[in-house]
């Protein structure tokens, strides 16, 4: 299912309200309130994803643990994987424009993915410039790009999400306790 591209306005009240749910290190809150005032189904998945709730939610979540463990570049300490997920909801509205003084526009859905996607990166810096790889909407990106009928950026984005797929069973299979048993 593609993406919307369409970009939507908020008034500057209700900037100010997602301005205070990220002061308040409330994502889940923050998303909540994006797709209530737009209809953003990016906003929804973001919701989701970054509160581990749902199947959706829960297996990010999982992955995200998982990439503490292995992946260069990926943030550390006491609660990596919640303080990285702050930081991409206050990415997110970072890239909400003021166009005038009441009024703000807001990414499109595949903006938010597309942002994301930049965040990664920019946390990995230069230990690892390509965190994004490991983007699991990596995958969503590419199936924007198929049913609009871009073929060449969803095999770019559908490589990315293929080889993060890869690293991941890679490394998980060479630091396989059991490893060590059948060498």
């Amino acid at each position: 299912m593609a993406l919307n591209e369409t970009r939507s306005t908020i008034t500057a009240e209700q900037n100010a309200t997602l301005e205070q749910l990220i002061q308040n290190n409330d994502r889940k809150g923050f998303y909540v309130a994006l797709y209530e005032m737009t209809g953003s189904q990016a906003a929804l998945d973001m919701a989701e994803i970054s509160s581990s709730s749902g199947i959706r939610g829960g297996a990010a979540w999982a992955i995200n643990e998982w990439m503490v463990k292995t992946v260069p570049g990926y943030p550390q300490g006491d609660n990596p994987v919640g303080e990285f997920s702050v930081l991409i909801a206050n990415e997110t509205l970072g890239a909400i424009q003021q166009i005038d003084p009441d009024t703000y526009e807001v990414p499109s859905d595949l903006d938010i993915y597309l942002q994301a996607h930049r965040t990664w990166d920019q946390v990995g810096g230069a230990s690892n410039p390509n965190l994004g790889d490991y983007f699991p909407g990596n995958m969503v990106i590419a199936a924007h790009y198929h049913d609009v009928g871009n073929h060449q950026e969803a095999l770019n984005w559908g490589l990315l999400a293929k080889d993060e797929a890869l690293g991941i069973i890679q490394s998980t299979l060479c630091n396989h306790p059991l490893k060590s048993v059948h060498a």
